[in-house]
């Protein structure tokens, strides 16, 4: 689903959840200030009756996009875990890579979310050791923001993966599932466009 908030009024969060559940435990979408434009894709659990709700902690509206479906049995779509959160300890350095722990040989949804950003930069994740840049899954252009996004995140035969930050900033990375295997062909990232270049 794209999942969008306008015009909110103050910071917060938006929250997709199977309706009646205490909303809070992890985000699909973050706001720093009043009144921005934020988009996302997030990963929906819909029940038995084809009903999910959408928890929006600051007054505004919100806009969503049904985008597709995953097959049945293609896609374990898992209670939220959360894998990394940086905010209980020591914020990653600029240009440092941040481990963390999936299921072996597996591809996952992740939410992403960079926090207490320190200025302009990206987040990637990447096997560890990899070397960044040649793409990234979240972007800041300021300090102080929270910016949301959603990742497919490939975990190494150890089960390891890495999130590399341009510019100090606080992590939280929550998976939201996983890919059964063969249902998903998880490539090298591969640049289909770049208006940059000329």
């Amino acid at each position: 689903m794209s999942l969008i908030s306008v015009e909110n009024e103050v910071p917060g969060f938006v929250q997709a959840l199977p309706c009646g559940t205490t909303a809070g435990g992890s985000s699909n979408l973050n706001t720093d200030r009043a009144d921005q434009i934020r988009s996302v894709l997030a990963v929906v659990p819909f029940d038995g009756g084809g009903t999910a709700c959408l928890f929006n902690q600051a007054r505004g509206h919100l806009v969503a996009d049904l985008q597709g479906w995953f097959t049945p049995g293609s896609f374990d779509d898992v209670a939220d875990v959360r894998l990394l959160d940086t905010r209980t300890g020591a914020r990653p350095a600029t240009g440092s890579q941040t481990l963390i722990h999936g299921r072996p040989n597996t591809t996952a949804v992740v939410s992403l979310v960079a926090t207490d950003t320190t200025g302009p930069g990206y987040v990637q994740v990447l096997p560890c050791g990899a070397t960044p840049g040649a793409s990234s899954n979240l972007n800041t252009d300021a300090a102080g923001q929270i910016i949301a996004g959603m990742a497919m995140v490939r975990f190494g035969a150890d089960g390891r993966a890495c999130v590399f930050v341009q510019t100090s900033t606080h992590l939280v990375v929550d998976v939201q599932g996983w890919f059964t295997p063969g249902s998903f062909d998880d490539v090298a990232d591969v640049r289909l466009l770049d208006t940059r270049v000329k």
